[in-house]
């Protein structure tokens, strides 16, 4: 069954179990940033006092948890709150915590200099993550830094990268870098609980991409579980070639170019602006992460009604799932293997699930 905890967000020690009204929440990988809100009745009899209310809502310094079973499958930072009180509700509203990232800089102003830089060399592309992650959430500029990350063991390899102070990059932006990079992994922030019963969010970095529990469901089956089957194709993006707009201007401007892939028919191509990059080989790197996402159409398969009870906890960011059609009047008879890539859930016990 579905529970609620709040937690303090630095800590993550777990403050209170409550019971919305009503609510709902998602969660996604690499730069979908999941959100939701749930709404409180402070007027029944069981209800806490005001004052421990106001302490719960705290903005960035307290976490919803979303729990099935006991165990977390989202956990959001309260960034808001509306107090009804004609109705006598609260309303919450929460954001997943890589959006911490798009907050945190490339440096702090107590450690900015004109001509400073943050640079990792010597690692692989997992390793470039954790460095980045590393730096938002877990150096020591001043208060109200440190989040309970549990990061992964670094990883060495031949990239490097800088990042100049004067560009004042978020974490984020960093981080989608890296993503979109050619072999770019993915990443996802899971919440759990610790051994000691606290909130922390493992950083989970793909290699390329997310690995999971598999499952296998035959979709058009008269008793099949899975309902709300949609397949979408969406080819606006498709690319076949890429110019990669570095630093300078005009003769003088760095230039990446990826193409050749060959796996589409039509010639389509663009640029993609990577302003504060100045060597090519970086450049280059970038330009070919922009081809491979885009060279062929993106094809999404959503489940908009999975009971929890069969999906948890196998169904997670990072799953796969076998989707078996036969007989269908559009989509072919075949296996399809899809990633899961985002979860949304309410107050009922059914699930949306997106895939690619």
């Amino acid at each position: 069954m579905w529970s609620f905890v709040f937690c303090n967000s630095s800590t993550g020690s777990q403050l209170l179990t409550v019971e919305p009204t009503a609510g709902n929440w998602s969660t996604g990988v690499n730069g979908t940033i999941g959100s939701g809100s749930h709404t409180f009745s402070l007027r029944e009899a069981d209800a806490p006092a005001g004052d421990i209310w106001r302490g719960l809502v705290s903005p960035w310094s307290r976490a919803l948890v979303v729990c099935w079973d006991g165990e977390p499958v989202y956990a959001g930072l309260v960034t808001g709150h509306e107090w009804d009180r004609d109705s006598g509700k609260l309303t919450v509203t929460h954001d997943e915590f890589r959006l911490v990232l798009d907050r945190r800089l490339v440096t702090a102003q107590e450690t900015y200099t004109p001509g400073g830089f943050f640079e990792v060399s010597g690692k692989s592309l997992r390793g470039l993550v954790r460095a980045v992650v590393a730096r938002a959430t877990l150096s020591t500029p001043g208060d109200g830094y440190h989040f309970p990350i549990v990061l992964p063991a670094d990883e060495a390899g031949g990239e490097t990268r800088r990042w100049h102070f004067s560009s004042l990059a978020s974490a984020e932006k960093m981080l989608t870098e890296i993503q979109d990079s050619d072999g770019g992994p993915d990443v996802y922030f899971r919440p759990r609980w610790s051994p000691a019963g606290r909130l922390e969010w493992v950083l989970e970095i793909g290699t390329p991409r997310l690995t999971g529990p598999s499952s296998e469901w035959v979709v058009t089956a008269e008793d099949s579980p899975v309902g709300g089957v949609k397949q979408k194709t969406d080819a606006l993006g498709t690319l076949t070639g890429v110019f990669g707009l570095g630093m300078g201007s005009d003769e003088d401007m760095r230039l990446g170019i990826a193409g050749g892939l060959g796996v589409f028919p039509v010639r389509l191509e663009a640029t993609r602006s990577f302003k504060s990059v100045d060597d090519q080989g970086t450049l280059d790197t970038l330009s070919m992460g922009e081809l491979q996402v885009a060279k062929a159409p993106v094809a999404q398969v959503k489940a908009d009604t999975l009971p929890v009870e069969e999906a948890f906890p196998n169904v997670r960011v990072g799953s796969t799932l076998r989707l078996l059609v036969q007989g269908d009047e559009f989509m072919e008879d075949a296996t399809t293997v899809a990633k899961v890539v985002g979860l949304s859930g309410d107050m009922t016990r059914k699930l949306k699930v997106g895939m690619q």
